[in-house]
């Protein structure tokens, strides 16, 4: 199973919404937050591509979230 893989790989992950006001004071959910928990060499060997794509993490990460949703036509 998939979520069985993923917590042996070392990956934890839990989401979290943002919510901002508008200008009548009601609340709206802007965006949300995904953390997740990886072993120490992933982490590290992320860190090392983005340094060398000088890419940003979110946007690395949304990339390829993105690319595997949705292909090449990101939406």
């Amino acid at each position: 199973k998939l979520s069985e893989n993923i917590f042996e790989k070392g990956v934890d992950m839990c989401s979290n919404a943002v919510y901002t006001a508008n200008s009548k004071g009601s609340e709206k959910m802007a965006e949300k937050t995904i953390t997740i928990r990886i072993d120490e060499k992933l982490h590290r060997d992320i860190k090392i591509h983005i340094a060398k794509e000088q890419l940003a993490l979110k946007d690395y990460i949304v990339g390829l979230i993105q690319k595997d949703l949705y292909g090449n036509s990101q939406k």
